[in-house]
């Protein structure tokens, strides 16, 4: 079963990783233009502590990357089921806050448990429209 929270957390703890290291720094690098300690930095990486929002907020700063690229799903990242669920709602989530992203990976849950049952996705896909048109009533 999938946690939405421990879900994004990862998801935010591999985007770290990945950005910092494109980037060429270390965790130290990382933490000193963050103000933060370097085990703070190593506890966001490997998900032992969550990113806040003020912690999310000054880490796209840092990155140059917009909150919506912070949450992309690195292409290493989950099965490739929930990478290609992810990429859908995440090209009609954009720019969306932190708790729609967690009623997405709902519907991702939801899909992994059902094993293809018809009733699931039928269950499934009402959701799917339902955060749909919610999104297109938003843009």
């Amino acid at each position: 079963m999938i946690n939405p929270d421990d879900f994004l957390n990862g998801l935010i703890a591999a985007n770290i990783v990945r950005l910092r290291k494109e980037r060429g720094w270390s965790q130290t690098e990382l933490a000193a233009q963050l103000n933060v300690p370097q085990t703070y930095i190593s506890q966001l990486e490997t998900g032992k502590r969550a990113a806040g929002k003020r912690t999310r907020a000054k880490l796209t700063r840092v990155f140059g990357v917009t909150e919506e690229e912070f949450v992309q799903m690195p292409a290493d990242y989950g099965t490739p089921e929930m990478r290609e669920i992810w990429s859908s709602f995440h090209a009609v989530i954009k720019g969306e806050k932190m708790d729609l992203l967690k009623k997405v990976l709902k519907v991702i849950e939801i899909a992994a448990e059902s094993g293809g049952h018809p009733e699931a996705l039928k269950a499934l896909e009402s959701q799917v429209d339902l955060i749909t048109v919610t999104m297109k009533k938003k843009t």
